[in-house]
């Protein structure tokens, strides 16, 4: 009777065991995978914070060489180039190298809001009439939401497009609104008895100061809302591969009488609405961009270790206005095509 009881105490004393034994095993397990996790989620995040300051290296490069050149005036000498490639610290140094990369775009030919993109050209053409509408921001036109979605320009700035030398457009238009101001409540709003003479110039710079203006009209109908420009002077301006379009939008009394260029004044805070619009010969649109055409970007790419982290910088190449960084950063891991751990 005492050896089976003996023998009953031992047995669930190895029960016991196994089981405190397998519970242990199960804790310990699983301490280690959250460790392991923390480990490389602050490895991760270590990476990133370097990937993205490699990638700022890159976003301050290419702004430091856009005003360089912009300041001599060969900007065009910057744009659309290959990407340049900087090694910050080798792998023979880290056991990842850190490095980033970056190239300078040049901003949209076309520029209008997305919603009217598959738009049939007649029906895009209605569209964009409803501009120089006395106050397309009402329902009438197009509506304050809608209409806010245009590029705008401030009364008598200067907008200033840059064409490639293999730009051949079939057709190339201007839409404009008459003259908008923001009211108390931050409302679009027309500016009563007036509109805009807008003034358009194609400007080829690799030419003498006489023989730079290609092409140029200053509006002179109130009831006009398009300029539009022939191919013909567009290919003879492009043929200098230094082709500039400039959009001056003034202001003018209804009714007065204008004669070639002129730049009618106008209060603080008066703006037009415009939409570039560039067609192939099978009406397709050339180089569209949602952004407003003339702004040119900076994007940067910061690789550290297993990170990658891209960002973008906008600047305006009419003002040198510096638009915004857009950050558009990813965890790449080995998941990335060409760019997994294997690929740094």
């Amino acid at each position: 009777m005492k050896i089976t009881m003996i023998r009953k105490y031992n047995s669930s004393a190895i029960i016991i065991a196994l089981v405190v034994g397998m519970i242990m095993s199960v804790v310990m397990i699983g301490a280690s995978l959250i460790i392991g996790q923390r480990i490389q989620i602050s490895a991760q995040s270590r990476q990133g914070k370097l990937a993205y300051r490699a990638a700022m290296s890159g976003i301050n490069e290419g702004l430091m060489l856009i005003k360089q050149a912009r300041g001599q005036g060969i900007l065009e000498n910057v744009i659309g180039q290959s990407t340049r490639e900087y090694t910050l610290i080798p792998e023979s140094t880290s056991q990842r190298e850190i490095k980033y990369e970056y190239v300078i775009s040049p901003g949209g030919l076309s520029g209008f809001p997305r919603q009217y993109v598959n738009l049939t050209p007649a029906e895009f053409n209605s569209t964009m009439n409803k501009l120089w509408r006395d106050n397309a921001a009402l329902p009438a036109g197009l509506g304050a939401e809608n209409i806010e979605k245009f590029s705008k320009s401030n009364v008598d700035d200067v907008v200033s497009v840059d064409f490639p030398a293999d730009f051949d457009p079939w057709t190339f238009d201007i839409y404009f609104s008459r003259p908008h101001y923001y009211n108390a409540t931050g409302v679009p709003t027309y500016y009563t008895g007036y509109f805009t003479p807008l003034n358009v110039r194609l400007i080829d710079n690799s030419k003498g100061a006489e023989e730079q203006v290609v092409f140029e009209k200053t509006v002179t109908s109130q009831t006009e809302g398009k300029v539009s420009i022939d191919r013909v002077k567009i290919a003879l301006c492009v043929s200098g591969g230094k082709c500039k379009l400039r959009i001056k939008p003034q202001v003018a009394l209804k009714g007065t009488k204008l004669k070639g260029a002129v730049g009618a004044g106008s209060p603080a805070g008066k703006f037009v609405y415009y939409a570039v619009v560039a067609r192939n010969s099978f009406d397709e649109i050339i180089g569209y961009e949602e952004a407003q055409p003339g702004v040119i970007s900076v994007e940067s790419t910061g690789y550290a270790g297993q990170a990658v982290r891209k960002l973008q910088a906008r600047v305006d190449t009419t003002t040198g206005r510096y638009l915004g960084l857009f950050d558009f950063g990813i965890y790449c891991g080995d998941k990335c095509d060409g760019r997994g751990i294997d690929e740094l």
